[in-house]
């Protein structure tokens, strides 16, 4: 381990990823609903948002449960693909992804096979 305070390991930049990419992502969505932002908002977004007004509020909250399965499962999904256990490419013989954190002269393999980054953000995930 490394003194430096912003030393990355895999744990720290799955916990990142959760919060940047997974856990206000439903929410992000749900006010672009509410309140379609800039001078002006897609067609698809405008009527996204009409559809979303009329929904009574126990159908947003439902909506805002599924945006949030969605998003964890996106992250997860990519998670799968870090870590090589889901394939991005056809045929016999598959390449592997090396995924590093570098900063000045550190350089720290954060999808290294003895920390599955799906497995460490699964064990992040709420499931209430």
């Amino acid at each position: 381990m490394c003194d430096d305070p912003i030393y990355m390991n895999s744990e720290e930049f799955v916990g990142a990823v959760k919060t940047v990419c997974s856990d206000g992502e439903a929410e992000s969505i749900i006010q672009s609903f509410r309140n379609p932002p800039g001078r002006r908002p897609s067609k698809r977004l405008m009527r996204l948002s009409k559809w979303f007004q009329q929904l009574s509020v126990d159908d947003q909250e439902m909506l805002r449960e599924a945006l949030t399965d969605a998003a964890g499962r996106a992250v997860f999904g990519i998670m799968c693909v870090l870590d090589g256990v889901r394939a991005i490419e056809n045929g016999p013989e598959k390449g592997s992804l090396e995924l590093y954190y570098v900063k000045g002269d550190q350089r720290v393999l954060l999808n290294d096979p003895q920390e599955v980054l799906h497995d460490l953000f699964q064990g992040m995930r709420s499931f209430s």
